[in-house]
C-alpha cells in the first residue's frame, strides 16, 4: 500500500508555483554556466583521445538541449505568470530535455571509457559527480527535474565503469549505484524541505495579509471614531462661539436699536435735522459693519483648510481674542498678553486657533467654577530651541495629580455631566501632535495651570 501511494506521488506532477520558479531559475542561470565549465574541462582533457567530429557532435547536441532547456524554463514561468492550463506540458517538455541532457553528459564516461587512457576516465568521473551534486541546489526544487538529470548520468558511469572492467572499476560501478540512492533519497528530503518551507511561508503569507486587512479595518474604525470626536469637539466649539457671538452682538444691535428709535421720533415730531439723521446714520452702518466683520470672524474660524498656511503665533493669538476676549473679560477675568513671536512658519491656523480657544474656555471655566478673586489668564509667545511656544496659563490653583495624568484622554472631565464632553483637550493634543508636528503639554506653575503649545519652525 505504502509502495503504491509513493509511486502515485512521484509520478504526479504538482508542484506549488515557487518551486518551480526556483527550478527554472537554475534552469537560466546556474545550469549554463556549470555546463560551459564541465564543457570545457571535458574537451581539454580529451580532445587528444577523441575524435573532433564526435566532440564537436557532442557539443552541438548538448548546446541545442541547452538552449531548449532555457525555452521551455520561460514558457512556464510565462504559464505560471498568467495562471494557464499548459504549465504541465511545459514541465514534461522541460524534464523530457533534462533527461536528454543528462544522456549527453553521461556519454561522456562511456566516451572516455572508449578512446581515452583510463586515469582520464577518472577525471571524467569527478566532472559529472561534481555536476550531479550541484544539481540539487539548481534544480532539486523540482524533485522529478533532480531526479530526471541524476539517474542517466549515474546509470551511465556505473555501466561505462563495468564495460571498463577490472576490481577497481567494479567496485566504482556498485559504488555509483548506492551513490544514486543516497542521492535520490536525499534529494527526495530536500525537495519536502523545500515544499514545507514554501506551504509554512503560504501560510505565513496568509496570516501577514488577514492581519494587514485587520489592522485596516481597526485604524478605518478608528479614523472613523476621531472623525465623530472630531466633529462632536467642532460642534461644542461652535456652541461656545455662537454665545460669544451673541454677546457681542448684544450691545451694538441695542445701539443701532436706539439710533433708529431716535431717527423714528425725531421724524414723527418734525423735529429732525440733516446732522442728527447723518450722525445716526454713520453709526447705525458703522455698527453693521462690525456685524459683519464678526461674522466673517466666525465664518473663516470653523473653515477647514487641508493644505498648510503661512501664519504666525502671535497672529493667531491675535484673531483668536479679538472674538474671545470681550467675552471672558465682562465675566471679570483679565486676559494679559506678552507677544513674541512674530516669526512666519507653515501650519494649520484655523486648527491652532481652535486649540487656543479651548485652552482659553477651559481657563475660564476653572477659574469661574472655583471662584477666582483677580481671575488672570496670560499667554505668552516666545521662541526656545528652535521652537514657536506658546503658554496658556491661569491662577486657578493648578491640576490635582489623579486629573493631571488623565487630562487629555477622550471623554475625561472633571465638570458636571452635562457641562462637558471631555473631548477638548483630546481634540486639541491630536491637532498639535499629528496635524502640526508639534506637542501639547501641561505643567503646575506657581498660581496655577500652564499649558504650553511648542509647534516646530
Amino acid at each position: 500500500m505504502y509502495a503504491k501511494s509513493l509511486i502515485v506521488r512521484m509520478s504526479s506532477l504538482e508542484y506549488p508555483s515557487e518551486l518551480i520558479k526556483m527550478m527554472t531559475k537554475g534552469t537560466r542561470g546556474s545550469v549554463p554556466a556549470a555546463s560551459v565549465i564541465g564543457f570545457l574541462l571535458f574537451s581539454v582533457a580529451l580532445m587528444p583521445f577523441i575524435p573532433i567530429t564526435l566532440l564537436i557532435g557532442w557539443f552541438l547536441l548538448q548546446l541545442l538541449f541547452l538552449a531548449l532547456r532555457v525555452v521551455t524554463a520561460d514558457k512556464l514561468d510565462s504559464a505560471l505568470d498568467e495562471n494557464r492550463r499548459d504549465v504541465k506540458r511545459w514541465l514534461k517538455y522541460n524534464l523530457t530535455l533534462t533527461v536528454m541532457g543528462s544522456i549527453l553528459w553521461g556519454l561522456t564516461s562511456w566516451i572516455s571509457a572508449l578512446y581515452a587512457p583510463e586515469a582520464y576516465t577518472y577525471f571524467v568521473l569527478a566532472i559529472l559527480l561534481t555536476l550531479t551534486s550541484g544539481a540539487t541546489s539548481t534544480i532539486g526544487a523540482v524533485f522529478h527535474a533532480y531526479a530526471a538529470f541524476t539517474i542517466p548520468i549515474l546509470l551511465l558511469i556505473s555501466t561505462s565503469y563495468l564495460y571498463i572492467g577490472g576490481e577497481v572499476n567494479y567496485l566504482i560501478s556498485v559504488v555509483t549505484i548506492m551513490a544514486m540512492i543516497i542521492l535520490i533519497s536525499n534529494g527526495y528530503n530536500y525537495y519536502l524541505r523545500l515544499k514545507k518551507m514554501v506551504a509554512l511561508s503560504s501560510q505565513l503569507k496568509n496570516f501577514n495579509e488577514a492581519l494587514e486587512k485587520r489592522v485596516q479595518k481597526e485604524v478605518n474604525k478608528n479614523i472613523e471614531k476621531d472623525i465623530q470626536l472630531m466633529h462632536q469637539a467642532r460642534l461644542a466649539q461652535m456652541g461656545e462661539m455662537v454665545s460669544m457671538i451673541a454677546h457681542q452682538w448684544r450691545q451694538p444691535l441695542h445701539i443701532i436699536s436706539s439710533a433708529a428709535t431716535d431717527l423714528d421720533l425725531k421724524i414723527q415730531f418734525g423735529t429732525i435735522d440733516d446732522e442728527t439723521c447723518l450722525k445716526n446714520i454713520d453709526t447705525i452702518n458703522n455698527l453693521t459693519q462690525h456685524l459683519s466683520s464678526t461674522i466673517d470672524d466666525f465664518r473663516d474660524f470653523f473653515k477647514v483648510t487641508k493644505e498648510m498656511e503661512v501664519t504666525t503665533i502671535d497672529e493667531i493669538v491675535s484673531v483668536t481674542l479679538k472674538i474671545v476676549k470681550e467675552y471672558v473679560e465682562n465675566k471679570n477675568i483679565i486676559i494679559n498678553t506678552d507677544l513674541n513671536c512674530s516669526d512666519k512658519f507653515d501650519s494649520y491656523p484655523n486648527e491652532l486657533k481652535q486649540v487656543l480657544l479651548n485652552l482659553l474656555k477651559n481657563a475660564e471655566d476653572v477659574l469661574l467654577e472655583r471662584g477666582i478673586e483677580n481671575a488672570r489668564i496670560m499667554i505668552k509667545s516666545y521662541r526656545e530651541n528652535g521652537m514657536h511656544c506658546l503658554e496658556v496659563c491661569d491662577n486657578a490653583g493648578g491640576i490635582e495629580a489623579e486629573v493631571k495624568e488623565h487630562i487629555f484622554d477622550a471623554y475625561f472631565t472633571t465638570k458636571e455631566e452635562g457641562q462637558g464632553t471631555g473631548l477638548g483637550l483630546y481634540m486639541s493634543k491630536r491637532i498639535i501632535n499629528e496635524h502640526c508636528g508639534g506637542t501639547l503639554s501641561v505643567e503646575n506653575s506657581i498660581e496655577g495651570a500652564c499649558f504650553k503649545i511648542m509647534l516646530p519652525r
